[in-house]
């Protein structure tokens, strides 16, 4: 019990520390990057000390002691909730900005040519995902919420922007679909049900 205790203490210090550094970011440079590393940072801390405390509840005594056990854990909750709601801002917050950023840059859409649309989009910076899957989620959360989502955009627009982004095996995945409206639907369904 003594070893759980001193654990529980040491991850304790680890959220404290984590919401301390939430708490000193600066809001006017927020990076995705940055929203990841910290979202990282807290289900690895939530996860550790979940598995404590139900260590620990399994060699309390009693359950005098085993309340006692669940009122500090609550303590630590509030805690992870106040991270959670605050990185939730966040994440609006910078979907916001990019959405904005994306549509500054928005182009005028082109006239088919032979079937295919061939249009000259503006520079956005999305992350390039190359089929790891622990890239996955970073990389589908920003493009759906950029691109997929975007109804002034084509589906060819989109689908050249997702074949831009895109390396690798999961490039591979799209070498045979050209650039046309009605493929993009087809190509996010086939990179969704490959890495989801």
């Amino acid at each position: 019990m003594l070893s759980l205790k001193n654990s529980r203490s040491g991850y304790k210090s680890v959220a404290t520390k984590l919401k301390q550094s939430l708490e000193a970011q600066d809001p006017d440079v927020l990076t995705r990057s940055t929203y990841s590393m910290f979202m990282l940072k807290l289900q690895d801390i939530s996860k550790k000390l979940e598995e404590n405390h139900a260590q620990i509840l399994d060699s309390c005594s009693d359950e005098d002691e085993a309340n006692a056990h669940i009122a500090d854990y609550e303590t630590s909750l509030d805690a992870l909730m106040e991270m959670s709601l605050m990185l939730s801002s966040w994440d609006d917050f910078l979907t916001r900005k990019e959405t904005a950023e994306f549509l500054h840059q928005q182009p005028q859409p082109r006239s088919p040519i032979h079937g295919q649309v061939k249009v000259n989009l503006p520079k956005l910076e999305l992350p390039r995902f190359s089929g790891k899957l622990e890239d996955w989620i970073t990389f589908a959360d920003l493009f759906t919420h950029v691109v997929h989502a975007n109804t002034d955009l084509s589906g060819a627009q989109k689908l050249q922007y997702l074949k831009s982004a895109l390396q690798g095996d999961a490039a591979r995945l799209l070498d045979a679909i050209t650039i046309a409206d009605g493929n993009y639907d087809t190509a996010w369904k086939i990179v969704t049900d490959r890495y989801q």
